[in-house]
Parts: C-alpha cells; sequence; structure tokens
C-alpha cells in the first residue's frame, strides 16, 4: 500500500492566490510566478491546478517531478522579485511549499 503522501510527490501548494484571478486566469498566472523562480514554466508542464477549500491555496500538479523540485528548491528567488509578482496582480509575500498529507500536517 502507498503511503499518503508518496501520492503527493508531483504537487506543490502556492498561496495566498488573490481570489481576484479568474479561474480561467489561474493557470496563466501561476506559470508566469513560478517562472520567476528561474525554470521555465508553461501549461504544458502542469497537469492540472486548482484552488483548495480556503480559496487563498492554490495545488499545482506537475508532470515532471524534476521541475517541481527545482521550483521548490528555488523558491527563495521570489523574494527579489516583488515588483514582477505585484504586476501579475498578486502580493509580495508569496509561499510555495510541498503538499503533504494531513498525516504529515498533524505531525507539525
Amino acid at each position: 500500500m502507498r503511503s499518503s503522501q508518496y501520492l503527493r510527490l508531483h504537487r506543490l501548494e502556492l498561496n495566498p492566490i488573490p481570489s481576484n484571478i479568474s479561474d480561467g486566469d489561474l493557470e496563466e498566472t501561476i506559470c508566469k510566478t513560478l517562472s520567476l523562480t528561474g525554470f521555465k514554466t508553461t501549461s504544458d508542464n502542469l497537469q492540472t491546478a486548482h484552488r483548495l477549500k480556503n480559496k487563498q491555496s492554490v495545488i499545482v500538479l506537475f508532470k515532471d517531478r524534476k521541475l517541481r523540485d527545482n521550483i521548490l528548491y528555488n523558491r527563495r528567488n521570489l523574494q527579489s522579485k516583488g515588483s514582477d509578482l505585484e504586476n501579475l496582480g498578486l502580493n509580495k509575500e508569496k509561499y510555495i511549499q510541498e503538499s503533504i498529507c494531513i498525516e504529515y500536517q498533524q505531525l507539525f
């Protein structure tokens, strides 16, 4: 039996993503945001992206785990991209984190 966390290896969570960004523009905005980390991201690299229940968080499922790992490792590059994030209609403080299962969330 696979663990719940193993099934989440291709996923990242981004927050906060303002609710004024429509669902039609969500994937394009995510690709532009993730490209600011230094790794070109297009909609072809994503399997799916959708909002979570709290509407400020978005979960992104990648086709390639190496790209996901590179983005996660280089997420610190977003700290110097505040004006670029504001041009996309996003807050300067952007968080990219691993998507963890409920059991791991309870541990943390």
